[in-house]
């Protein structure tokens, strides 16, 4: 039921220090205001740095708020105010507001943003979670999980069941929330048994079968839909390669039967215009001018037959269709590497008909690092490692390396990279495989001068978390500060490929402390503008390593010159790691209009950094600041009852209780302060 209050009517002298419910500056808009969460967030915590949130709260009740912007205003100080009748009687009204419809609808990133924040006030509410999914934003999908959430741990499971059964009819995203609920719960059977019954009653009808494979899709998967084969009336050859690959996974055996089926019919208008779908999800297709589409399907189908059969280990039913594949002329077709399903196949058939062409077309094709590639990975196909590494090797041979020819360089990193993962992948079963990837890396690096961009990329490869070359990365980096300084220093702009060769050469234990600040003091000296993307890059990446001391200066520096909202929070929580909250709280106070939405949490994270830290009296004022700005936001306090600052803080939300009866923040501040030890 939505509730009711009644607000006393009496008007306060602060009314007019609200100078932001003057008219003008929130006039009805015709689209999504880009700046009005901005606007609201800076005259809001304006405001109440130095008035009481709860006091803000009962002008706003007394004064008349009719546009979007007036509504939202409210909306956000009832919420910090702890006042949920009002929040909920300031949603319904937002409901009806006029120009509420391009925020509650609309698709810009704007309107977007909007929602999301009217959801993050909601918060925990779930009488107004509801309001917000039933009546103000009934087309919004997200957040629908912290929703669900939210009403198991508030309120009865079974009433969203069948709350969810409601929606999901006609929204799809409701509906792959039920049934990944009743798949987690075990009791996706009955509502899957009905969707297949569906199906069964309509075998023609394609969105009803995709409704049931989303269906058990988000369930878990619980049933087997290899029976869909048997029912679901395709009626051409596109739907049985699209239906055929979609029950593929689950029985290849069903999934051969489709594909031949597909093979069988005639090529049709509705496959043309069909056959362009798989490629909707591909980031980057190039398209030939003259594409076929007949042979395309065609192609796909074949592929994904010898696959099926090869799954099923009848390789010698897969062997003619890649021997057909591998001799196809695809210049009008988007091709696909399947080299090495290639040498799984031939290595289940025993024969050698598509590695002898390999070979063969090595006269005319050993100048390409695609050829040498697509040579490995058919030898991946068969298991054969030896060979596999042997191609590698006359690859490299193929290319050496270059300082002045870029494309040569770009083709040798692309087979290093891979020859590296094909040894990394080999070490199950080669004992000696890091020692190999180790001296293949090494003399790799070596090659080329520090100051090329081919030495930094091999630094990188050399550096990832995959291959673990602790040893290696001490020895060429840990023990050679001036190494990575050379590769660094032919870097104009750093940005996250810099940042992330320091943290990845720093991190772990394989560098000591004294070559850590070794290396610091060689990349400080390279930040010679203390405004460029170098000096915040090498920031960032000191306070990843843990050297927040040495990173204050250079984000002092930057944020001199540059005004970084992330480098001011970067600098902020810097202090804060430090135990220093009053520079933090200089910080905080310096940059105030420019980190206006970030105040509440940064008054809080300061006031439990000085409790740590032995200063109650400062934690209380400062966790004082934090309420005036937001009641409601109470990270921080379980962390804050465990400093002296307890009793003092239970004194001051018991006061705000007897206050402000209206506000629902008091107890639950207080269930929080009682149940700490």
């Amino acid at each position: 039921m939505w509730l009711k209050t009644k607000i006393s009517r009496r008007i306060c002298p602060l009314l007019f220090l609200l100078t932001f419910l003057a008219p003008c500056q929130f006039a009805v808009a015709q689209e999504a205001n880009p700046r009005l969460l901005d606007q609201l967030n800076l005259e809001i915590g304006s405001l109440l740095l130095n008035k009481d949130v709860g006091a803000v709260a009962n002008e706003l009740a007394n004064a008349k708020a009719e546009t979007v912007a007036e509504l939202l205003r409210n909306l956000i100080i009832y919420a910090r105010a702890g006042h949920v009748l009002r929040l909920r009687q300031t949603l319904a009204r937002l409901a009806a507001a006029p120009e509420w419809r391009m925020y509650g609808e609309g698709y810009s990133s704007d309107a977007n943003a909007v929602r999301s924040k009217v959801r993050s006030l909601i918060g925990d509410d779930l009488t107004a979670a509801r309001f917000y999914y039933e009546r103000l934003c009934p087309n919004d999908v997200e957040g629908t999980e912290v929703f669900a959430r939210l009403w198991e741990k508030e309120g009865n499971p079974k009433e969203l069941d069948a709350w969810l059964a409601a929606r999901a009819t006609t929204n799809n995203e409701w509906f792959k929330l039920r049934m990944y609920r009743r798949g987690q719960q075990r009791t996706a059977g009955e509502l899957l048994d009905a969707l297949a019954a569906e199906v069964r009653a309509n075998p023609g009808d394609r969105e009803r079968v995709e409704r049931y494979l989303v269906g058990n899709s988000y369930a878990g998967n619980p049933q087997n839909v290899a029976w869909l084969a048997d029912v679901f009336q395709m009626q051409n050859a596109y739907e049985y390669f699209e239906f055929g690959r979609r029950l593929q996974p689950f029985s290849p055996e069903v999934a051969v039967r489709l594909f031949e089926k597909s093979l069988r019919l005639p090529f049709t208008g509705v496959d043309a215009k069909r056959v362009d779908e798989p490629l909707r999800f591909r980031q980057i297709v190039r398209i030939p001018v003259n594409w076929d589409r007949e042979k395309q399907l065609r192609y796909w189908t074949k592929s994904n037959l010898a696959e099926a059969y090869q799954a099923l280990h009848r390789s010698l039913e897969a062997q003619p269709i890649i021997e057909e594949l591998a001799a196809m002329n695809t210049t009008n077709i988007i091709k696909e590497d399947l080299n090495e399903l290639a040498g799984e196949v031939q290595m289940g058939s025993g024969q050698r008909v598509i590695e002898t062409g390999i070979l063969r077309n090595e006269v005319t094709q050993a100048n390409t690092a695609d050829y040498w590639l697509q040579r490995a990975s058919y030898y991946r196909g068969r298991a054969e490692y030896q060979l596999e590494n042997e191609t590698f090797h006359k690859a490299l041979a193929n290319f050496p390396y270059s300082s002045n020819d870029e494309k040569a360089s770009a083709d040798r990193f692309e087979i290093i990279r891979d020859f590296a993962f094909s040894i990394w992948h080999s070490c199950d079963e080669h004992v000696n495989c890091r020692t190999e990837l180790s001296d293949l890396l090494r003399r790799e690096f070596t090659t080329a001068p520090a100051e090329t961009n081919y030495a930094f990329q091999i630094a990188r490869l050399i550096t990832t978390d995959d291959f673990e070359l602790d040893e290696l990365k001490k020895t060429l980096f840990g023990e050679q500060p001036n190494i990575v300084a050379r590769l660094l220093n032919q870097r104009a702009e750093w940005d996250n490929e810099e940042q992330g060769l320091i943290e990845d050469i720093i991190s772990g234990d394989a560098i000591t402390a004294q070559q850590k600040n070794s290396m610091w003091t060689h990349l400080e000296k390279l930040v010679i503008d203390p405004g460029s993307s170098r000096a915040y890059a090498l920031a960032e990446a000191m306070i990843f390593s843990g050297a927040e001391q040495r990173a204050i200066p250079l984000l002092r520096g930057y944020i001199d010159r540059q005004k970084s909202v992330e480098a001011i929070r970067a600098l902020f929580l810097a202090h804060c790691d430090l135990g220093d909250w009053q520079a933090a709280e200089r910080v905080l106070l310096a940059h105030k209009q420019i980190v206006w939405a970030d105040l509440p949490q940064w008054f809080g994270q300061i006031a439990v950094v000085a409790g740590r830290n032995g200063s109650p009296e400062d934690a209380v004022r400062l966790w004082r600041l934090k309420t005036n700005l937001d009641r409601n936001d109470l990270e921080g306090l379980t962390e804050l009852a465990k400093t002296n600052a307890k009793t003092q803080l239970s004194a001051m939300y018991l006061r705000m209780k007897q206050d402000d009866p209206l506000s629902a923040a008091p107890d639950r501040a207080l269930r929080i302060l009682q149940s700490s030890n």
